[in-house]
This record gives structure tokens, C-alpha cells and sequence, in this order.
């Protein structure tokens, strides 16, 4: 098993999200979106600029800015 934050996560790898460390508030906005403790979450698309990064959150893809992604702790296996 690997441990990173999530910003560091190739597309196409699934993760586990192992813990969300940030303001209440984001935390809230990121569990409203599936992004919580326990769920599985995978890159799908980094932007040119590598300032956002599209994921798979339930079947669902949302984007995320790379500073907020940064305060999640994700672990994978190989």
C-alpha cells in the first residue's frame, strides 16, 4: 500500500481517501461531493495548466483546484 496526496495520483489510478484535512467548510462542500473518508476516487483528466484535475467520485466527475487536492491523503495499492 502507498500513501500521497491526492494531487500526486496518476489518472486512471484508484484510490481510498484515507483523510481530508482542511477548513470546515471546504470539508463540507468536498463530502457534499462524495470526496469523504473510506470512498474510492480516481483522475481522470489533468488540466494544461495542471491548476485543476477532473475525478471519479461515484460515477460522477468533478473538478478540483490543485491547492485544495493537496490537504487529501489517498492510499493505493500496486
Amino acid at each position: 500500500m502507498k500513501i500521497c496526496s491526492l494531487n500526486k495520483l496518476k489518472p486512471g489510478r484508484t484510490a481510498k481517501v484515507a483523510r481530508v484535512e482542511c477548513n470546515d467548510k471546504l470539508k463540507s462542500r468536498l463530502s457534499d461531493l462524495g470526496l469523504y473518508e473510506g470512498n474510492v476516487v480516481c483522475p481522470v483528466l489533468k488540466s494544461p495548466l495542471g491548476e485543476t484535475i477532473a475525478y471519479r467520485i461515484n460515477g460522477a466527475t468533478i473538478a478540483l483546484r490543485n491547492s485544495d487536492c493537496e490537504k487529501i491523503t489517498v492510499i493505493y495499492g500496486d
